[in-house]
């Protein structure tokens, strides 16, 4: 979302494709501290590089739903993805420095949105 690019070309970026394998391992290791299994994830380098396969594949020219939700100046859903991630790991004890970053990240680009956004007739 903050790219404003479709999948294909997240995936397409090196630098993109670490920070998605950097997150993912960050949700991970909550998952694990929570007691969640998470079947397939037993070898997460394995699982992430067969998801960005997929992603390249079947959902290259689509984008995420939060850029979507960006491009229509909505709120999006970041505080029930990485903001979720950011809570748990922090109840638990886990750094989660990439989630917190994209979370952030996201919230200013929400507030920018909002206070761009025309206020309506009263």
């Amino acid at each position: 979302a903050l790219g404003r690019v479709t999948y294909g070309q997240l995936v397409a970026s090196e630098e993109a494709r670490r920070l998605l394998e950097a997150t993912v391992l960050e949700t991970v290791a909550v998952a694990r501290a929570a007691g969640i299994e998470l079947p397939g994830l037993e070898d997460p380098q394995a699982a992430i590089a067969s998801a960005l396969k997929l992603l390249q594949r079947d959902l290259g020219q689509a984008t995420s739903s939060t850029l979507q939700d960006v491009l229509r100046g909505r709120r999006t859903e970041i505080d029930s993805l990485n903001g979720y991630v950011v809570r748990r790991g922090r109840e638990l004890g886990i750094p989660t420095p990439v989630n917190h970053t994209l979370y952030a990240l996201v919230k200013l680009l929400e507030e920018n949105l909002e206070t761009a956004r025309p206020k309506a007739a009263s």
